[in-house]
């Protein structure tokens, strides 16, 4: 059996969530599974791979045929060149995001009016015609589930015959959440920290926002209580690791500004608060994890943290870095079910100070959190969450979606919208 992941982001040295689920799937599959042919297909040069599997870099015609000869593709969502893929291998849909919810709040990015419908009917075309194509779908929590059989349902999509043969409709889609790392977890070490961060002292507490920044987060609130942190006499520094995400889309970039500005208004830009240049490289982030103190993940209620699983969250559990974070998401209560993560208000940055304050005094408590991230780090190895879909291939990736024949009908309508919208974008792009 052929199996190509496609990774939708970077792979290599700078990569985000896509990228390095992409490539921690890559390598369960072919650890697990040493029967298959497994490729990675990428989009930039990257570095050497983690696993027994192939790394080609493959973009448009030449991930169009790479796609035509394996037997299984994965991807989070295919990419309109590759689509001839799905007729003739079978398609696993790696939808590890809400992104029907995540894309409706990125569309406040494009201009008003046509513009903006355009973004935003033509990535619910694109999204739909996804879901159409798929013959087997992952997500990573069960909200997510929830929602995408509620799209599966609407888009009539959920064949009779599939749920007499499974009720419980685990065999069309199943639960695979982001894993941690598989290397050891790093020791303690603020050196790195300290070479870019001018006087910082091995005393002097600091709380990392281990990511970028998007529409949904709150940095407002973290600066704010580094602030008062800082007034209690507290020596407390924030930094921010990721700038805008990697993927030539500048996503984050506005967010990133409008955190440094504000933070600059308060007086704490380059002395409490340090936003470091850049996306991190992956093998650089146990350097700053290994100097860290405590985490701080604020943002904001939307619809969003209903189905959220934050990725960020998994390299802090890695690492034994305590988190404080608001409340609400499925996987952060989770967490905090477990007491590995200390959760606070909305907009509340005296919560969050209060919560940082108790957490540097008292070393016993930390301790224990610390254990509880190592227990709950053992249960999410890539290993563990990627078990579903190892059991897929492994039973022979046979499909139970609708038939395909059924759905070209839909396939059809649902490109046709995708592709109306995209040029409706792209002309009012060319206007300006």
């Amino acid at each position: 059996m052929r199996v190509l992941v496609i990774s939708r982001g970077p792979a290599g040295s700078r990569r985000s969530a896509p990228g390095i689920r992409a490539r921690a799937m890559a390598r369960v599959l072919a650890e697990q599974l040493p029967g298959i042919e497994v490729t990675l297909a990428v989009p930039d040069h990257p570095d050497l791979p983690d696993g027994p599997y192939f790394t080609e870099r493959a973009v448009g015609a030449r991930l169009s045929d790479l796609a035509r000869r394996q037997d299984v593709v994965i991807s989070m969502g295919l990419p309109l060149v590759a689509l001839p893929a799905a007729l003739s291998s079978h398609f696993v849909l790696d939808y590890f995001a809400n992104f029907y919810v995540e894309w409706m709040l990125g569309t406040g990015r494009a201009p008003a009016g046509l513009r903006r419908r355009a973004r935003r009917d033509g990535d619910r075309w694109y999204l739909n015609l996804q879901l159409t194509l798929a013959d087997y779908i992952l997500c990573a929590t069960e909200s997510q589930r929830d929602a995408y059989l509620g799209a599966l349902a609407g888009l009539g999509l959920i064949y009779p015959d599939s749920f007499r043969r499974d009720h419980s409709l685990r065999a069309l889609i199943d639960v695979a959440p982001h894993g941690v790392r598989f290397e050891p977890s790093p020791t303690r070490d603020r050196s790195w920290l300290q070479q870019r961060i001018p006087g910082l002292s091995d005393d002097e507490p600091v709380l990392l926002w281990n990511s970028g920044i998007v529409e949904w987060y709150d940095p407002r609130t973290a600066i704010r209580a580094t602030g008062l942190l800082r007034a209690e006499g507290i020596p407390a520094h924030l930094v921010f690791v990721g700038g805008p995400y990697p993927g030539g889309d500048n996503t984050g970039a506005r967010e990133h500004r409008a955190a440094a500005r504000y933070a600059d208004e308060l007086g704490l830009l380059d002395t409490a608060v340090h936003f470091l240049d850049g996306w991190l490289p992956y093998r650089e982030v146990p350097q700053v994890l290994a100097g860290a103190d405590l985490a701080v993940c604020t943002w904001r209620r939307t619809l969003e943290a209903r189905y959220a699983l934050r990725t960020r969250y998994l390299d802090l559990l890695w690492a034994r870095v305590p988190l404080i974070a608001t409340a609400g998401d499925p996987f952060g209560d989770l967490m905090a079910s477990r007491g590995a993560l200390a959760p606070v208000p909305e907009d509340d940055a005296t919560a969050v100070a209060r919560a940082c304050a108790a957490l540097l005094a008292d070393r016993e408590r930390r301790a224990a959190v610390t254990t509880a991230m190592a227990t709950l780090a053992d249960e999410l190895r890539w290993e563990r969450t990627l078990a579903p879909l190892v059991r897929h291939l492994s039973a022979g990736a046979r499909p139970t979606a609708m038939p395909k024949h059924l759905r070209l009908p839909g396939m059809a309508a649902r490109l046709t919208g995708t592709l109306a919208w995209r040029a409706v974008d792209a002309v009012g792009r060319w206007q300006g």
